[in-house]
């Protein structure tokens, strides 16, 4: 089995689970009035990250991670009541923040050495994460719309993303990172507009479609620009910093 195809597989392994729960456990804590695992990730995903970088090989910082989100996440299956369950959650969800950008640097590397399509292995990153990982659901549920139109929602914005990284290769390359960040920036403002004035249903169809824009095009390029600015030892701890930014500090 080729390179491209592990890295594909291994993407798709670690997001299956967080793509399916991403849009419901800020739900579920807001039921139970808790929203304090969520924004506990802000503070632990940059220490854990500078701890992965102390490692020789970024492998062995991914072995230890990846055995304890399993272990966390496989804990979540006992009936252990809500507090069991909130700390297992958070064990795992701290230990899995830390995963993405280990792994995004270390293919980033092989895909320019060894010359394949890193966007292949990003449109399966984008399945899981967003802006949108916290509010989208609850926002949603509150303006009337269907519960069974949310994964609905979230499919248009990653088939876009998807369609983005793997079809329109050539046009980001020329682009370069400055001008995809620019080009994802202005289309975020146009996108969260849209979302702040609560639009119907039919625009949300296409407001969702610019996530290619707003977040994988934002994505690529200022992982680009992190790997090109920062030292080898900085690579890491950088795109874990932004992440950790991006998922939990909303909630």
């Amino acid at each position: 089995m080729s390179l491209p195809i592990r890295l594909g597989l291994f993407y798709g392994a670690i997001f299956v689970g967080t793509g399916a729960s991403s849009p419901y456990m800020p739900v579920w804590f807001a039921h139970h009035g808790l929203s304090l695992p969520l924004m506990a990730r802000t503070m632990t995903a940059p220490p854990m990250a500078i701890w992965a970088d102390s490692f020789r090989l970024r492998r062995t910082a991914l072995i230890f991670l990846c055995g304890i989100t399993a272990t966390a996440y496989g804990l979540m299956a006992l009936p252990l009541g809500f507090a069991g369950w909130t700390v297992v959650w958070f064990a795992g969800s701290a230990a899995f923040s830390t995963i993405p950008p280990l792994i995004d640097v270390l293919v980033l590397n092989r895909s320019q050495r060894d010359g394949f399509n890193f966007g292949w292995h990003c449109g399966l990153i984008q399945s899981a994460p967003g802006f949108y990982y916290c509010f989208s659901t609850r926002a949603w549920k509150q303006q009337g719309i269907p519960e069974s139109m949310t994964g609905v929602l979230w499919g248009v914005g990653v088939a876009a993303e998807i369609a983005f990284l793997w079809f329109l290769e050539p046009w980001r390359r020329r682009l370069g990172p400055r001008n995809l960040l620019i080009l994802g920036g202005i289309a975020s403002i146009l996108r969260w507009t849209a979302m702040a004035v609560s639009p119907p249903l039919w625009l949300l169809f296409p407001r969702q479609g610019l996530h290619f824009l707003g977040y994988a095009a934002t994505f690529m390029a200022s992982l680009q620009l992190a790997e090109r600015l920062s030292t080898p030892r900085h690579a890491t701890p950088r795109p874990s910093s932004r992440s950790a930014r991006r998922f939990p500090a909303g909630c």
